[in-house]
């Protein structure tokens, strides 16, 4: 678990294959005031490198200080940078988690099977 601390940068990323959902990360932060935030994930160069021309499905979920909301990110290799999770109203405390879930369609053309990776490397709170 990472707890997000403003007055502290902490530069790291986490790549594993994709698996069955039963492993999480989790970012958790204590927002500056409650309201309307939109959540952005980092999607890097590593991912450019590992994939395929197949779309690659994240399983995030949002936690606003009440309620879980289930999102399903999918992106495009070349989608690169930050990548909108939706916007939420937050309360003070605040948590998104990314399963190493892979996605539903793991075949590629030729009828190989290719497995998903996952890079936890950065989330974001843009206060709206």
């Amino acid at each position: 678990m990472f707890i997000f601390n403003p007055n502290c940068l902490i530069q790291s990323a986490y790549f594993k294959p994709a698996g069955l959902g039963d492993q999480k990360v989790e970012w958790s932060v204590e927002l500056p005031r409650e309201g309307k935030y939109e959540v952005f994930f980092y999607y890097s160069e590593l991912f450019n490198f590992m994939m395929s021309s197949k779309a690659q499905e994240f399983y995030y979920s949002v936690f606003d200080g009440e309620k879980e909301h289930e999102v399903v990110a999918i992106v495009n290799k070349d989608d690169m940078g930050w990548v909108s999770l939706g916007v939420f109203d937050f309360k003070k405390n605040a948590k998104v988690t990314l399963s190493d879930k892979a996605r539903k369609d793991t075949t590629t053309e030729g009828g190989f099977s290719e497995r998903q990776g996952l890079v936890a490397d950065a989330v974001k709170w843009v206060k709206k």
